[in-house]
């Protein structure tokens, strides 16, 4: 392919933006989409991971993410899918995350009420 080189990544490794590439010559069948869609959906944690305050919410954040690129990926439209399955992901993942904080609470008192 012109002007394609195998040794060169067209994803800026620190941005993940795309560098210098023109997308009719340059990149090859897929890499645009796929850096695209890791472009959205690490755009799409760092929104949503200003809004949590503690890291077992932003791991489960993390792991929505990766579940709803994946299974966008396998869709026609995996930009047009992802924010909205990112957006279910998430919620749940927020859900699951505040009920296992209630039951370590709930816990600790249980166990300090048994001592």
């Amino acid at each position: 392919m012109k002007g394609y080189s195998l040794n060169k990544s067209p994803v800026d490794s620190r941005s993940g933006d795309l560098v210098g590439v023109d997308v009719k010559h340059n990149a090859r069948p897929g890499s645009f989409a796929t850096a695209a869609l890791e472009r959205l959906k690490r755009q799409l944690l760092r929104e949503k991971g200003k809004l949590v305050s503690d890291g077992a919410t932003l791991a489960r954040l993390r792991r929505a993410a990766d579940d709803a690129a994946s299974i966008a990926w396998t869709t026609i439209v995996p930009l047009l899918v992802l924010p909205e399955l990112f957006d279910e992901k998430a919620a749940m993942a927020c859900v699951q995350s505040q009920r296992q904080g209630d039951i370590r609470r709930r816990s600790r008192g249980l166990v300090t009420q048994s001592a």
